[in-house]
């Protein structure tokens, strides 16, 4: 885990912002019940059928959602375009484990 000063910075759909990593840890196991890893692994199938196709989008659906929920991220605005996309909304998520993955292995800790 980071180092107890450490913060992530991300994008938040204005502009840069920056998180306490544990308080968005938390919320993200949190929005997805305590356990993660199935969805995460679920998000990565690749498998070709339709079950496991609807499989895969429902997992990236509810790690979309945990990240918005993790990192405050707005939805798309319909109306004015502004927000955060889903894809957007994954990407941070994922960057933000490769972060706390890095820090927890002894990298040099710092935003990202």
């Amino acid at each position: 885990m980071p180092g107890p000063r450490d913060v992530f910075k991300f994008h938040d759909g204005t502009g840069d912002a920056h998180a306490d990593p544990l308080a968005v840890y938390r919320r993200f196991v949190a929005a997805l019940d305590g356990d993660p890893d199935p969805v995460l692994e679920a998000a990565r199938n690749d498998g070709a059928d339709p079950g496991a196709l609807l499989a895969r989008l429902d997992a990236q659906g509810k790690l979309a959602a945990a990240s918005r929920a993790a990192f405050g991220l707005p939805g798309v605005d319909r109306a004015t375009g502004q927000g955060v996309t889903d894809g957007a909304a994954l990407e941070t998520l994922y960057d933000f484990l490769r972060w706390l993955e890095g820090n927890g292995r002894g990298a040099a800790s710092g935003a990202t």
